[in-house]
């Protein structure tokens, strides 16, 4: 009777130790898995910054890119300008020498200065627009390196938090390891 009862004890303290075995097995299972879960969101923000990093590097090269066909567009029309300005004006003489009469000239050389006139303030206007643009440009250009710049410390702050977190997964598994032997 004693050692039947002894066996009973034997069983239901090995039971209890087999239970409590189960539990903790589950409870490490559930943190492995959370800790797997944590990673891959992780590796998902990593993935989403690399993302808006190669957006931004695209849009960088669009703008510089347009900074300089507006660059060129400014020197191809000063040059066009000043051309078409010397043609009017040696047409304009050419004329006054043929036509020999003074009043005409007169009157062609006034309405020459007006639209030479009026051609400068488009000019200025067309430069003033050019400068614009190109200061637009620039501080967009500044804008996406800042934002390059935000997103590439979020990336740099992301991959060490990934590292702590990977090398926190790593001895948690260790551990586990080590106790499941």
């Amino acid at each position: 009777m004693i050692s039947c009862l002894a066996y009973l004890q034997c069983q239901n303290e090995l039971n209890n130790h087999q239970n409590h075995y189960i539990i903790k097995r589950k409870k490490q299972s559930e943190e492995i898995d959370l800790l797997r879960s944590t990673l891959i969101q992780h590796d998902i923000k990593l993935q989403q910054f690399i993302n808006n990093e190669t957006k931004l590097l695209v849009k960088q090269l669009k703008l510089e890119h347009k900074i300089k066909l507006l660059e060129q567009n400014n020197i191809k029309l000063k040059s066009n300008r000043e051309k078409s300005l010397r043609n009017q004006t040696a047409q304009l003489d050419d004329s006054n020498h043929a036509q020999n009469e003074f009043s005409t000239s007169e009157q062609s050389k006034q309405s020459l200065a007006t639209e030479l006139g009026t051609l400068k303030y488009k000019y200025a206007k067309l430069e003033e627009s050019i400068y614009e643009n190109v200061q637009d440009a620039t501080k967009l250009i500044e804008e996406s390196c800042e934002s390059k710049k935000h997103a590439m410390n979020q990336i740099k702050d992301t991959k060490a938090y990934s590292l702590t977190v990977n090398q926190s997964i790593a001895q948690k598994l260790a551990d586990i390891i080590t106790l499941a032997h």
